[in-house]
């Protein structure tokens, strides 16, 4: 039975490695929510910042409040142009991990259904030995009935 042993510690192996990548998986998804909403916060206040400047130039600004709220938005642009490059790179770390995760999992099915042939082909095997045992047993014949005469 050491394939056996060795087949379940494979599995237990597996198990671990797919509840190690499955919390990566977990991770990798929450930092790129995280940067997903970082994002939209900045183009929502990008927005907010250039209708507040578009209001204030209606009204009248001189040249070096134009020349801050251009340059603002332009850090604004540039944050914007990082947090998207930024969240690129964590689609790309989450496709990653999750792909681990999937081939991990897919694996570990694998082992169970070789375990489960493994146990039905060993149930099988005694069924048919214990089958043996009883058709070479010695016949017993049954007790004669007793008839009148």
């Amino acid at each position: 039975m050491s394939a056996d042993r060795a087949l379940a510690a494979w599995q237990s192996d597996r198990m671990q490695r797919e509840q190690r990548v499955a919390a990566e998986l977990r991770v990798a998804a929450q930092r790129l929510a995280e940067a997903e909403a970082r994002l939209k916060e900045l183009r929502d206040y990008r927005g907010e910042y250039h209708a507040a400047f578009t209001q204030r130039a209606g009204r009248g600004l001189d040249g070096v409040a134009a020349r801050d709220f251009r340059v603002f938005l332009h850090k604004l642009d540039e944050a914007i142009a990082l947090q998207t490059q930024r969240l690129a790179t964590l689609q790309g770390e989450r496709e990653r991990v999750f792909e681990a995760w999937r081939d991990s999992a897919r694996e570990l099915r694998i082992i169970e259904r070789l375990r489960t042939r493994r146990a039905v082909r060993a149930a099988r095997a005694l069924e048919r030995r214990d089958q043996r045992a009883l058709d070479d047993r010695p016949h017993c014949s049954p007790i004669p009935a007793l008839v009148d005469e």
